[in-house]
């Protein structure tokens, strides 16, 4: 008798949980993968958090319909916020969040550390960490959409369940380096360097950090943007832990 194989489900509100897809889906190499794009909910990091886990709650029963097993949250927000609701609703559901590497720079002896992080994840990032002294904590509003407005344009996909074609597609897509891409780009560098003045007040503050951890999935396609910006800093990115 064939066994049956399980079904994985990743969720995010748009394209920056391809990020861990592309970096789980040789550990799920037996299994069956879905990915769910909630863009009609886009961004997730605006909105207030009972509204937003009503939202997501839609999501992961869309999910549980369709057979999963394992629900990877390829989100940061969802992650911090509602993981552990999820688990208590589905018992039978395997959920695996999005982990922040903020204690790996903390071993790691960084001595001056910035999160970077979506709206409503800050208050509940910083919650948790709030007994070390040495992170300091910038939310972003806009770039997680900056992000999502030009892969949607350029990877043309729907929502809901991707087809496996649009998964594939995106999975292996490589950014053109044309000037509507360069373009992008200097968007998303002068949203960041707004967000840190308005924060620290100057821009050269990028600079006193030793240690930057994108605490969005979305912010990842903007790597060389960061690194550019803190160049003082190692940059740290999310990601799944499986045992």
């Amino acid at each position: 008798m064939l066994r049956k194989k399980k079904v994985v489900c990743f969720v995010d509100s748009g394209v920056g949980g391809l990020t861990i897809v592309k970096k789980a889906r040789a550990k799920f190499d037996d299994s069956r993968i879905f990915y769910y794009r909630d863009i009609k909910n886009m961004p997730y990091g605006n909105k207030t958090k009972e509204e937003l886990f009503k939202k997501t709650l839609a999501v992961v029963e869309n999910c549980v319909r369709k057979g999963a097993t394992t629900i990877v949250i390829a989100c940061s927000t969802q992650s911090v916020n509602f993981v552990e609701l999820y688990r208590q609703r589905y018992r039978d559901v395997e959920f695996i969040p999005t982990e922040l590497p903020i204690m790996t720079a903390v071993k790691e002896k960084k001595k001056n550390i910035l999160v970077v992080s979506t709206k409503l994840s800050k208050p509940a990032i910083e919650k948790k960490f709030e007994h070390l002294g040495n992170i300091k904590y910038l939310a972003l509003p806009n770039l997680a959409s900056i992000v999502e407005d030009y892969y949607s344009r350029v990877l043309k996909l729907g929502g809901g369940f991707l087809k496996a074609s649009e998964l594939s597609n995106a999975l292996s897509y490589e950014a053109e380096k044309t000037f509507g891409y360069y373009s992008f780009l200097n968007v998303a560098k002068g949203d960041i360097l707004e967000e840190v003045r308005k924060e620290f007040g100057y821009y050269h503050s990028a600079q006193n950090f030793d240690a930057v951890v994108l605490a969005c999935t979305h912010y990842e396609f903007v790597l060389d943007t960061f690194k550019e910006i803190f160049k003082s800093a190692k940059i740290y990115l999310p990601d799944i832990n499986i045992c």
